[in-house]
């Protein structure tokens, strides 16, 4: 029996330690999750409203549990998870969709489950059967391929998990694979998560896409390396999220490892727009095969404990309450989970400057790293690092008085005839230092022969010196190596250094400098690099100490001799290796021109390796972003969301983040279609034909940038006045973009005006009660359990008298209640229209409804054409006619504001004929016939 003739299958699991054992694992909390009226489970994410520029509340979760045994009272110090529950414990939920524990006896195939599709088998039928808990797949040579699935049941987003037992722990001769199918098309057109078990008995983990002639690897192979095999009962879990596909191993007897192991898209890098870019939903299944030469054979795979589910949240507890009645007895708690988005709100500080939190994140790590972005009123200069000691200052530097470097630096300070020096280290010689900085010598140049920089060392060479000279570069001055043995004693002098940048002078022109020195023999080799932010730079190879070392770094100064006056120093960083000028570059350029995805990703590695991924998208190009301003983490990753007018969204498949992109929305396949007349769609369902979403007089600006302004004075949501009969007024905005350049600004505001002026209803309240619609169709129930922000759900054969076409909507966010027998589904939706944009079409056999159309210079209906009629008679005065090829049809016109779809067109002069579904109403003689909402370009 199937939901809801039973009640719905829900896995809910809270990672936590036991402490009775002090194994942390995900255990299971849905036997204690109460379903009773009034206590069911409520799950909702994307935006609540939408508005033209909304940012998204974190995901939620509520549910009540029975807590008579004080397991979930978080300060219950005899509660199995003492210790281990509380505030930001993780949380998953699912509805389990598919379920086998092979306790059949079949053969020939294998017995249905007991929830899910049949089992479809490939292959000779003979070599499936099922019995003692378990089905059976048989090999009786090397290089073949087994395969079973449940073509009935179809999903996009999904997670599917199943055991394997090999009869043997030796493998020979070949290798062995198992694993996960997923959003399998055909059985030429599937992914495989697959455990790969060579002849040493190593184990790796990829997952590859299967095709008639290829396997195409897709997220490359990871070693295994959690557990060795040893012929133990294996379980393999996978997952499809979007286009993210990730995997992980485990043994059967052990507990599932919270991360995953392989995780990658099937769209990025060299797989971007691969003909299995762009998917639709597919089945799910186990796979097996044996190597080339494999000699185990004959054998038996075992399979069991197999199941699907599709995930409803994924993210972490933010209250655990306990109540009781008034008896005592019952006592239980309503619990709370949130998104990640609460967390990374919570008390949120501003993030360091770029280049200050790529300094931090070099690898392989700087010895000593000072940002020198200081407060006005510091005392001393602070470490980019943790817990260690600042530099120690004498005198009094201007601090936060020099932004040369902004935004990639903050302000940094000038030295002001002070002097700065590090702790001490002691280091083992590696035969490299390495010294960079941040320098800003002012226009009108620095005092002659001052030291900007002085390195101490453990080597012959004990002092070196970079230092200003004033006439060189005729006059535009140079920087100069001096090294001092350890007496004191000079004992080499470079050549000037910077006076011929591409840059411009040195004085005036900020640098990142880097004094680079290796060990080579008996002798010292130096060299100095420049770079300018947003420029190029180069190294100059600087010359040879002979005779002497330096050993390894204790001590950096600046400003030994507190004489340098009005030079801005910060970034001071110091390494015994040697790494690129350009290491750093974009960071010193705050990221300007960095891609979309690049800056989210790169944003969330830093911040703690916050997990993100792009969904659905297969278009290659990305949005190109401007500086990184300095912003906490959140608002940077929204700021660059809004560039691309995409959305931000939490996952629901991993505590993390997913940025379905503007690009993702167009020319969208509905993923959800709903029947108005069989009554499929529940009260309140009504059209808000209001003005929230009206914009027809934009302001685009760039962050410290320029502006473009874009205004819509036609068309029946135009800027002129209601008075005038053709308008609505003027409904005007602004918005400030992160961008790297003014050019973009013009696309962004038309894009959002475009937006703003598409009439179409919007639908706030789209309701479905799922239960009921699980009796229908048992696809149609698992689509409104996959379905999410950003896709697009139809609403065919509305009332006619009302709406004339199958209602179009985008899904911004949704509400589900579920538990036991009773689920329901609220979506929060706004139309799809603006996302329709023209496509090129192929030269045959293109009859896609977003082909770029071309429309005729003005038509009208030629003669009277009553209700019901299925042609109509259209002439075109002037101009191109319509097209009369039939591969240009199904075409869809305006004939006086009516949807009309016609099949096909006759007539080589004015007046032609169309040959059109029967006309819901009238069209009278002179209405105007145009394309149907013809498809703009898209941004």
């Amino acid at each position: 029996m199937t939901f809801p003739a039973v009640p719905e299958d829900v896995a809910a699991e809270i990672f936590v330690t036991t402490a009775a054992t002090g194994v942390t694992a995900w255990t299971s909390i849905s036997k204690d999750i109460r379903l009773a009226q009034g206590s069911a489970i409520t799950v909702s994410g994307g935006y609540s409203s939408v508005t033209r520029s909304p940012t998204p509340a974190p995901s939620q979760c509520e549910f009540t549990i029975n807590n008579r045994s004080g397991n979930y009272s978080p300060k219950n110090p005899l509660g199995a998870f003492y210790g281990s529950i509380g505030q930001n414990t993780p949380i998953r939920l699912a509805s389990r969709v598919a379920k086998s524990s092979f306790s059949g006896t079949a053969s020939n195939g294998w017995a249905l489950p007991e929830r899910g599709g049949a089992w479809t088998v490939t292959g000779t039928a003979s070599r499936y059967s099922e019995g003692s808990g378990a089905g059976s797949m048989s090999f009786t040579a090397a290089a073949q391929t087994l395969m079973a699935y449940q073509a009935g049941q179809l999903y996009r987003d999904i997670e599917v998990a199943a055991s394997f037992t090999y009869p043997f722990s030796n493998i020979t001769g070949g290798n062995l694979a198992c694993g996960i199918v997923l959003n399998g098309i055909s059985t030429t057109d599937y992914f495989v998560a697959r455990l790969n078990i060579d002849t040493s008995e190593a184990m790796t983990l990829d997952v590859v896409h299967v095709t008639a002639s290829t396997i195409d690897n897709v997220v490359p192979a990871v070693a295994v390396s959690s557990f060795a095999y040893t012929g133990q009962k294996i379980r393999i879990k996978a997952q499809l999220s979007g286009q993210q596909l990730r995997a992980k191993v485990w043994p059967a007897a052990s507990p599932e490892p919270y991360a995953w192991l392989v995780d990658g898209s099937y769209v990025e890098g060299t797989t971007e727009g691969t003909p299995y870019a762009d998917r639709g939903k597919g089945w799910v299944g186990i796979y097996a095969a044996t190597g080339t030469g494999q000699t185990n054979v004959t054998f038996a795979l075992a399979v069991d404990d197999f199941e699907a589910r599709i995930n409803q949240f994924h993210g972490e507890a933010t209250s655990w309450p306990t109540e009781w009645d008034v008896s005592g007895r019952d006592v239980y708690g309503r619990v709370e989970a949130a998104g990640l988005r609460r967390r990374l709100s919570q008390g949120a500080a501003i993030l360091p400057s770029t280049y200050t939190r790529a300094n931090v994140n070099t690898s392989p790590a700087h010895l000593l790293y000072y940002p020198v972005e200081d407060g006005t009123q510091a005392g001393s200069i602070a470490s980019g690092f943790p817990d260690a000691a600042p530099m120690t200052i004498y005198g009094s530097p201007q601090y936060s008085s020099n932004s040369d470097f902004a935004p990639g630096s903050a302000p940094i300070a000038r030295v002001n005839n002070s002097s700065w020096v590090t702790p001490d280290i002691s280091v083992a010689a590696t035969g490299f230092m390495q010294a960079i900085f941040l320098l800003s010598v002012p226009s009108g140049g620095e005092t002659d022969q001052v030291a900007f920089v002085q390195l101490r060392c453990t080597g012959t060479a004990e002092i070196i010196d970079c230092y200003w000279d004033a006439a060189a570069g005729s006059g535009n001055g140079g920087l100069r190596l001096k090294f001092y043995d350890r007496v004191g004693t000079l004992v080499h002098t470079s050549v000037a250094f910077g006076t011929g940048l591409a840059a411009g002078p040195l004085k005036g022109t900020p640098l990142q400098v880097s004094l680079e020195f290796t060990q080579s023999g008996s002798d010292i080799a130096y060299a100095l690099a420049f770079i300018k932010p947003g420029d190029s730079g180069g190294v100059v190879t600087g010359g040879t100490v002979t005779g002497y070392t330096f050993g390894s770094p204790y001590r950096l100064y600046i400003s030994p001799h507190s004489d340098v006056t009005n030079t801005a120093i910060g970034h001071v960083a110091l390494r015994n290796n040697i790494i690129s000028v350009f290491t750093n570059f974009g960071a010193l350029n705050a990221y300007n021109g960095e891609g979309l995805r690049v800056r989210m990703s790169r944003l969330c590695s830093e911040n703690d390796g916050v997990n993100f991924c792009r969904t659905r998208s297969t278009i290659n190009d990305q949005v190109v972003l401007g500086k990184q301003q300095q912003a906490t983490f959140l608002t940077l990753m929204d700021e660059a969301a809004k560039a691309d007018m995409g959305f931000l969204l939490e996952s629901r498949d991993i505590v993390g983040l997913v940025m379905f992109t503007m690009r993702a929305l167009y020319n969208r396949d509905a993923f959800l279609t709903l029947d108005y007349a069989a009554g499929q769609v529940q009260p309140p369902f009504k059209a808000a034909d209001d003005d929230q979403l009206i914009i027809n007089d934009f302001t685009a600006s760039r962050v410290d940038g320029g502006s473009a302004r874009v205004t819509r004075t036609t068309g029946p949501l135009a800027l002129t006045s209601p008075t005038s009969g053709r308008g609505v007024g003027r409904y005007n905005d602004s918005e400030s973009y992160t961008l790297p350049s003014d050019i973009y600004l013009p696309d962004m505001a038309s894009w959002v005006v475009h937006v703003g002026t598409i009439n179409e209803s919007r639908y706030p309240s789209l309701n479905a009660d799922v239960s009921k619609l699980a009796r229908v169709s048992t696809q149609l129930y698992l689509d409104l359990l996959g379905v999410w922000a950003g896709d697009r759900v139809e609403i065919a054969h509305p009332k006619a008298t009302h709406i004339a076409s199958t209602i179009s909507q985008i899904v911004y966010g949704y509400r589900r209640t579920f538990g036991g027998k009773h689920h329901t589904l609220e979506l929060v939706c706004a139309p799809a229209l603006p996302y329709t944009v023209a496509e090129m079409a192929a030269d045959t056999g293109d009859t896609n409804p977003w082909l770029m159309r071309a429309d005729t210079d003005g038509s009208t209906v030629n003669t009277l054409a009553n209700a019901g009629a299925t042609s109509l008679s259209v002439a075109t005065p002037s101009g191109p006619l319509w097209t009369t090829t039939a591969d240009d049809y199904p075409l869809y016109l305006d004939v006086g504001g009516i949807q009309v779809r016609a099949t096909a067109c006759t007539g080589s002069s004015s007046p032609q004929t169309f040959t059109v579904d029967a006309l819901p109403v009238a069209r009278a003689a002179g209405l105007s016939v145009s394309v149907w909402h013809l498809p703009v370009l898209a941004q």
